[in-house]
């Protein structure tokens, strides 16, 4: 058997991997030898296959919808001046569309291209993070990548424009780059770097500010004989996170989004309403949470956490890879604490199963893996000392176990919810001339304006939930409560020879389709043309005698 202390550490904190790595000859002849690199790029290859084919038919092929679309609008519609105001929590990453959008393309639907990439490598390396960074054997690994591939809600959100997979790919890497920067000596410019990374991060993913928050915590507290440095950057980090939150949070309705959190997705923990309620509540977030990991009963969910925070807690104690543990232990705890002070979502419900509450907990995905994974290798190095001869099928139901969830769960149907606007966008285009009037209804005026070629501006409003409202560039675009304003419609209806209605989703927000249609065929018009597409209406009126 290879000696257990590879390479001939003398590291105090390494007493646990001496005996775990002496009791396990695949991971002694791979910390000493580095073996197994084709295992490891073959494993990662087909990781990344296949949580590109369980992804890639969610892709949106014909517009974006609402929660989407607005992003959109306002990284392709919206100049860099106006960042602050068009990208709520997420300014770093509003910044990147908006080069995108002025450097690639402004096609709507390939700017989820960008967060579809971080989806598709987030379990590949995980893997590669567990199984070289943090000392998991590659079998269990493997095993938790797998189940990762078939995250629910992370594969939903992989395909939207939004960042929320970015922030769950950053908690993977921090698990690794924690331990590595808390042992490495700091000087000046690693401060500057780290500080400059956090702020960076933050501004990308709202939530990646509590995650940095932690990662700098954590590294005050396992000092290299530089505390005093640590302790300078934490405040210097705080000091630019806090007025980075304060800011953005000003631009748009921040406190009635945070109470829909409530409402919509029961996203917070209620202390007030005595201990029996509180254990319920407890329970239900705690399930929901553990639901994210893969799809099951409320005890399996529960399950899932417990088992994860007992791997995390076993990780804790000592060893090598303490730091990482208690990295991701102090992220569990502050998502939890977070939920009963109300201000970060703990176990949210789904809500609305478009855009399901399970989004704002993706941060935590390599909390609950990691930790599986660490209580499953905690079982194999046990049997590696008590019963050698289990170690193997244990191992192989291991992965045989990972394999049938992924099996089962393995979902290459889903569809991009809500499409049509992009046909829309161009019928409309298409069927304009100079005496046309355009008629948006409300369901659609967002999505719409996602659109190339659509004449549209975003305007501050820091009373809305994204913290603008859109304005047309164009006199002959019209949002559907023109009607209400009797001369303004008049005189546009009066030199029009074409009217245009588009109706985003028919029958929803705006019941006046009906007295549209009457008061155009009061006013000489009849309809040419209508077509649903997806869940958009467009239809043409053309004028029976027109202006000469």
């Amino acid at each position: 058997m290879p000696p257990s202390n590879p390479g001939g550490r003398t590291d105090l904190d390494s007493d646990t991997h001496e005996d775990e790595t002496a009791s396990d000859p695949e991971r002694s002849e791979r910390y000493r030898f580095g073996a197994g690199t084709t295992i490891d790029v073959a494993v990662s290859v087909g990781l990344l296959i296949a949580a590109y084919l369980v992804r890639r038919t969610a892709l949106p092929t014909d517009g974006l919808l609402f929660d989407d679309s607005w992003v959109v609008v306002g990284a392709s519609k919206g100049g860099f001046g106006q960042l602050l105001d068009v990208s709520t929590n997420h300014p770093g990453f509003t910044a990147a569309l908006m080069v995108w959008a002025r450097t690639v393309s402004r096609r709507s639907e390939l700017f989820a291209w960008i967060p579809f990439v971080f989806g598709v490598v987030a379990p590949a390396v995980f893997y590669l993070v567990g199984a070289l960074r943090l000392r998991i054997s590659r079998p269990v690994a493997a095993a938790a990548a797998i189940v990762f591939v078939i995250a629910p809600e992370h594969a939903i959100y992989s395909s939207r424009v939004k960042p929320y997979v970015i922030g769950t790919l950053l908690t993977v890497v921090l698990a690794a780059a924690v331990p590595w920067l808390a042992k490495k000596r700091w000087g000046i410019g690693v401060a500057c770097a780290w500080v400059g990374f956090a702020l960076l991060a933050g501004s990308v993913e709202a939530l990646s500010l509590v995650v940095t928050a932690v990662a700098i915590l954590v590294m005050v507290a396992h000092p290299a004989g530089d505390r005093l440095l640590r302790v300078g950057a934490l405040l210097v980090q705080g000091l630019l996170q806090a007025v980075l939150l304060v800011t953005v949070q000003g631009r748009f309705a921040s406190a009635t989004v945070a109470k829909e959190w409530e409402t919509t997705y029961d996203g917070y923990l209620e202390p007030g309403e005595g201990v029996m309620s509180l254990l319920r509540q407890i329970g239900a977030h705690v399930a929901r949470l553990g639901q994210n990991v893969a799809p099951g009963s409320k005890l399996s969910g529960v399950a899932v956490v417990a088992v994860a925070l007992a791997g995390l807690c076993w990780r804790a104690r000592r060893g090598d890879q303490r730091i990482a543990a208690r990295f991701l232990l102090a992220l569990f705890v502050v998502s939890f604490v977070g939920g009963l002070v109300r201000q970060i979502p703990f176990g949210p419900r789904v809500g609305n199963p478009a855009f399901p509450g399970g989004r704002a907990n993706l941060w935590m995905l390599p909390v609950l893996f990691f930790g599986l994974a660490w209580a499953v290798d905690a079982v194999r190095l046990l049997l590696a000392r008590v019963q050698p001869r289990l170690l193997l099928p244990f191992t192989a139901a291991v992965l045989a176990g990972a394999l049938a969830v992924g099996a089962v769960h393995f979902d290459d149907s889903r569809t991009y919810p809500l499409p049509g606007e992009a046909w829309a966008a161009r019928k409309v285009l298409a069927a304009m001339d100079d005496s046309t009037m355009v008629i948006v209804f409300p369901a659609g005026q967002m999505t719409v304006s996602a659109e190339p070629g659509i004449p549209v501006r975003p305007v501050a409003d820091r009373k809305s939930h994204q913290g603008f409202m859109l304005r047309w560039t164009d006199p002959r675009w019209n949002n559907s409560d023109v009607w209400g304003r009797p001369r303004r419609f008049e005189k546009k209806l009066n030199s029009a020879d074409r009217v245009i209605i588009h109706d985003g989703l028919p029958g929803f927000g705006d019941g006046s389709l009906a007295d549209v249609r009457t008061r155009l065929r009061r006013e000489g018009f009849r309809k040419t043309d209508s077509a649903l597409h997806g869940i958009v209406l467009v239809e043409v009126w053309d004028r029976e005698n027109p202006h000469p």
